[in-house]
């Protein structure tokens, strides 16, 4: 970021002129240049600047109101005495009636470090929005800051109990489905769990919207559910899946059936229902989320070879370029193309047999499951969708520097001393090659030996 932008963002936060601060806050990567200078001054300073963009919190503008709360988000584990700093944003989860300010106030609520009676209030605060506001986007928005804020313990029954209140008895829908997904981030206790259960599986039964019944099993599919109620569950989803006359119904029931722990006897019909819509369905979106169920899905032994074929027929013959490399991805996942590479029994290799097999396990989860955003996610799968690049991948991954191990007391003695004696410790590059300008996550092993994780780019 440009010296002269953050300067320049900080001087204006100071101009005495009507609009100007507000103006300047709103800017693209405000927040990063407001927290670039307050993390490395003084105290006086940063706390001048905490108190300027604190300050802002009480516009008449709710999109200056929404930048305050994004930057005081960014800054807000900085400030060594945020007392000042919790009453004013305490204010704003009571009073603030903007949805997107509601939901960046908790944000930054949740980035102080501060005591647990200051979270109870923040808690108390967005229950009394959640549960008795008459805006069901503050309701909405409520329920929403709930489910990724840092309750007390002590506080979280009242919330589960609120959460399950607006699930159950909310006159607005889109509520009831925040509710849904917020509860999905709690550890429920049993009983309340088997209730939640019975009104998730309602919605989920009856409700013909399919923004609404997926949500519902989205948030079923976060719950410890019996093994009796999961069949009854995933027969719904596959009917919907087969004959919703709705092609984003039949897209969110293959989502949710590759999300949801189908029980095993299910598993034959279910992936025969995810083939036949990856095989024939007209809309691409159907067909892409029916490749990725299946790439998640633990498809039975004696189902492989058909679903490999029909992965395959899509990647090399499907019009849309996104479900093929959604295909591919899928074909990656299974572990089928890279564990089947030659290079990967060649007793000459650095890493071969069971140590190559756990790399691609490693190279799998580290690129698809684990990547740190949709963005680079995406990336990875078209890179994947290159056969080319794939072998070129194995070839990587049997080299003897290149370890995939998550714990250095699973790495073989050779690959301990090079990560130990090397300054690019426990670092694995997967760079595809210049002329794709492609580059796949960098694995590392969380270790005393690599204090965060790295990515590097060949460029």
């Amino acid at each position: 970021m440009p010296e002269w932008f953050v300067r320049g963002v900080v001087a204006a936060l100071q101009d005495a002129a009507a609009g100007v601060p507000g103006a300047a806050l709103k800017l693209p990567r405000a927040a990063e240049a407001v927290f670039a200078t307050a993390k490395g001054s003084p105290e006086p300073v940063r706390k001048k600047l905490l108190t300027e963009v604190q300050a802002l919190l009480n516009s008449q503008d709710p999109s200056v109101r929404r930048a305050a709360a994004a930057t005081l988000e960014a800054i807000a584990g900085l400030e060594t005495d945020p007392s000042t700093l919790v009453a004013a944003l305490r204010e704003r989860l009571k009073k603030d009636n903007d949805e997107i300010v509601l939901k960046a106030t908790a944000a930054a609520s949740g980035a102080l470090t501060v005591s647990d009676s200051d979270r109870t209030s923040f808690v108390a605060a967005l229950r009394e929005r959640l549960e008795k506001d008459q805006d069901f986007n503050i309701r909405k928005a409520a329920a929403a800051a709930l489910a990724v804020f840092s309750v007390p313990v002590a506080d979280r029954g009242a919330v589960i109990a609120g959460l399950r209140g607006r699930l159950e008895k909310d006159p607005n829908s889109f509520v009831q489905i925040a509710a849904a997904a917020a509860l999905a981030a709690f550890t429920v206790p049993g009983p309340d769990r088997a209730a939640i259960v019975t009104a998730l599986r309602k919605r989920l039964d009856k409700d013909q919207d399919p923004d609404f019944w997926s949500a519902a099993a989205t948030a079923l599919a976060a719950f410890a559910v019996p093994e009796a109620d999961r069949t009854s569950i995933v027969t719904t989803l596959r009917e919907r899946l087969e004959e919703d006359p709705n092609a984003f119904g039949r897209y969110a029931a293959a989502f949710s059936l590759g999300a949801f722990a189908v029980p095993e006897p299910d598993r034959p019909t279910i992936v025969a229902a995810l083939r036949d819509r990856l095989e024939k369905d007209q809309e691409r979106s159907v067909r892409g989320a029916a490749a990725a169920a299946l790439g998640k899905f633990p498809v039975p032994e004696a189902d492989r070879g058909a679903v490999i074929a029909a992965l395959r027929e899509r990647l090399q013959a499907d019009q849309d370029p996104n479900v093929r490399s959604t295909a591919a991805a899928a074909l990656v996942r299974m572990e089928n193309f890279l564990l089947s590479r030659p290079v990967g029994s060649d007793p000459k290799r650095g890493v071969n047999g069971p140590e190559y097999s756990a790399a691609v396990k490693e190279f799998l989860r580290m690129t698809l499951d684990d990547a740190p955003s949709e963005e680079e996610r995406a990336s990875a799968q078209l890179v994947l969708s290159n056969p080319m690049d794939l072998t070129y991948a194995s070839e990587l991954m049997t080299r003897s520097w290149t370890s995939f191990s998550s714990s250095p007391s699973t790495m073989t003695p050779r690959y301990r001393s090079r990560i130990s004696t090397t300054r690019a410790s426990a670092v694995c590059i997967f760079s595809m090659p210049r002329r794709q300008r492609w580059t796949l996550p960098v694995v590392c092993a969380t270790s005393s030996y690599c204090a965060q994780p790295r990515r590097a780019i060949m460029r």
